[in-house]
């Protein structure tokens, strides 16, 4: 058995054309095809209700933040 994983776009009309290699030449093959939305890598956000759990979370009174130092000086672009 050999599993193929592919990501892939849709056309307007929300067709997905799949040319495939199996290396099985000439041969009667089964295949299991699972289509879901992906999700775009500016599109993932936190699980439903994370942020409201962590919000306050840490209540130690002796935590601190450091200090974060000062930002690099650069020259002026142009």
């Amino acid at each position: 058995m050999v599993s193929i994983q592919i990501r892939s776009n849709t056309n307007s009309e929300g067709m997905l054309d799949l040319h495939v290699a199996t290396g099985i030449p000439e041969s009667e093959v089964d295949v299991v095809l699972v289509v879901h939305a992906a999700e775009s890598e500016h599109g993932r956000s936190w699980p439903e209700g994370f942020l409201e759990q962590i919000v306050g979370s840490i209540d130690d009174p002796t935590f601190t933040r450091p200090l974060q130092g000062e930002y690099e000086r650069r020259e002026a672009l142009g």
